[in-house]
C-alpha cells in the first residue's frame, strides 16, 4: 500500500571517492527541479556496478545485477520504480516496484541495490518528504554565505562532537561546496544524533 506523503523524484549526479576511507564511495542523488542532495555511502563493488552504466562500461563478464536484469527481462519483467522509503541511524531503507506482466510487486532492496537496478532500466527514483527532511543536504553556493574555514577530510566523530551546532552547519555548508560528500555525510548523522531527545 502506498503512503499519502508526498514522494520527490531524484536523479543520479555523481558517484565520489571517499577519503580517508579509501574502500568506500558516496552516491550523490539530487532532487528534480531542486538543491536538495541525498547522500549514499557504499562500497567500492557497489560504487562499481552503477559506474559501468553511467560510463558505458563494457565488461567481459556480468556484474549480479546484470544478470538480476537477464532474469527479469526472460520473465517478461522490469523495475518500475524505485523509493527510498526511510532513513534511520544512518541507513536508507528503500523499496523498488517490479512489474511482471499485468501485475505490481513492492520488494524490500538495499538502498545501493534498488539505484544500480533503477538506472540499468531508466526508471525513476523517488524520496519520501520526510526522507529529504532528515537526510537531505542543501547545497549553497553563494561564497558570502561560507566563513573561512579549512575543513580537513580527516576530520573524526570524536572532533565533530566537541564543536557547536552553529559550527557543525558552516562545516556542512563548506563540505558540500566542495564535494566533500563523506565528510558531509557524517557531519548530516551528528547533527541529527543531536535531535533526538535524551532517554529519561
Amino acid at each position: 500500500m502506498k503512503r499519502a506523503e508526498k514522494r520527490t523524484q531524484l536523479e543520479l549526479i555523481g558517484l565520489y571517492k571517499s577519503y580517508p576511507q579509501k574502500e568506500s564511495c558516496a552516491i550523490i542523488l539530487k532532487e528534480i527541479g531542486g538543491e536538495r542532495k541525498l547522500i549514499l555511502n557504499v562500497s567500492l563493488y557497489e560504487a562499481e556496478s552503477i559506474l559501468v552504466i553511467m560510463e558505458d562500461i563494457r565488461l567481459e563478464r556480468p556484474l549480479m545485477h546484470d544478470l538480476f536484469v537477464d532474469l527479469l527481462n526472460l520473465l517478461r519483467s522490469r523495475v518500475e520504480e524505485v523509493t527510498l522509503d526511510d532513513f534511520n541511524r544512518g541507513i536508507f531503507h528503500s523499496s523498488l516496484v517490479v512489474r511482471a506482466q499485468e501485475e505490481e510487486f513492492r520488494l524490500t532492496a538495499r538502498s545501493c541495490d534498488a539505484v544500480a537496478l533503477a538506472i540499468r532500466f531508466s526508471s525513476p527514483i523517488y524520496a519520501y518528504e520526510s526522507v529529504l527532511e532528515k537526510a537531505s543536504i542543501l547545497e549553497k553556493r553563494d561564497p558570502d554565505d561560507l566563513p573561512s574555514q579549512d575543513i580537513s577530510s580527516s576530520t573524526g566523530e570524536k572532533e565533530l562532537s566537541h564543536l557547536r551546532d552553529e559550527e557543525l552547519k558552516a562545516m556542512l555548508r563548506i563540505a558540500v561546496d566542495e564535494e566533500a560528500y563523506e565528510l558531509a555525510s557524517r557531519i548530516r548523522n551528528e547533527l541529527l544524533v543531536r535531535l533526538k531527545p535524551e532517554k529519561t
